[in-house]
């Protein structure tokens, strides 16, 4: 929660930033740009992570332009449980994202200085897990950790806001939301497991984005 009332703080200080920021175009006539964005978003069964990243993009015309972003999440779950002084067990999941993402936008301007744009694109992700178990069972001492990755494509669509504070430079919102879902087998103890993982939800981000040329 305490991401998401940032991004939303965030948010708010953006669209004030923009009421009161100089006059400029939203059409630049520099067509390359480059930007970073920090927010939150979904990993996992819906859990909460932060995650950051940069974009390249590139104005096809007035309302088109394509967009690259990699980005990088992360999130840790802990799971414990006890009984009285017989044992005591532990377990730490830590996730780890990194998606590549393409997308298409259309823009369209509003006011001297802004315009809204929504899109489509694709994204390729790289997931990465990390369990670390820690027990106490009849004053046994046990630890262990098992790492494993997998990768996955998914469809996404965007929907954004920017605000020109210059002729290059502009602040940026962005909502995205990944449908992914992925199944993969799994063996423990001798034991073929099915395991369905929906690694899709949805992202707030806010950045700066300046065009170079």
């Amino acid at each position: 929660m305490k991401m998401y009332r940032f991004v939303v703080g965030m948010s708010v200080c953006l669209i004030g930033l923009a009421a009161f920021c100089p006059s400029a175009s939203a059409e630049t006539g520099k067509r390359f740009s480059l930007g970073v964005k920090a927010g939150g978003g979904s990993m996992p069964w819906m859990s909460q992570s932060w995650r950051a990243g940069i974009e390249l993009g590139f104005d096809l015309n007035k309302h088109l332009a394509a967009v690259v972003d990699v980005s990088y999440g992360a999130l840790a779950l802990e799971n414990s449980s006890s009984s009285g002084a017989y044992y005591n067990l532990k377990d730490t999941q830590t996730w780890t994202t990194t998606p590549i993402s393409l997308s298409l936008l259309y823009k369209e301007p509003f006011g001297e200085n802004a315009f809204a744009y929504l899109g489509a694109g694709i994204g390729y992700h790289f997931f990465s897990r990390t369990i670390d178990s820690e027990s106490d069972i009849s004053g046994q001492h046990q630890k262990s950790s098992q790492k494993d990755s997998f990768k996955a494509l998914s469809p996404q669509v965007v929907l954004g806001l920017e605000f020109a504070l210059g002729p290059s430079v502009s602040l940026k919102g962005d909502l995205m939301y990944a449908f992914g879902t992925i199944s993969r087998q799994e063996t423990f103890s001798n034991l073929d497991i099915r395991q369905d993982i929906n690694f899709g939800g949805a992202s707030i981000t806010v950045g700066v984005r300046v065009y170079l040329f």
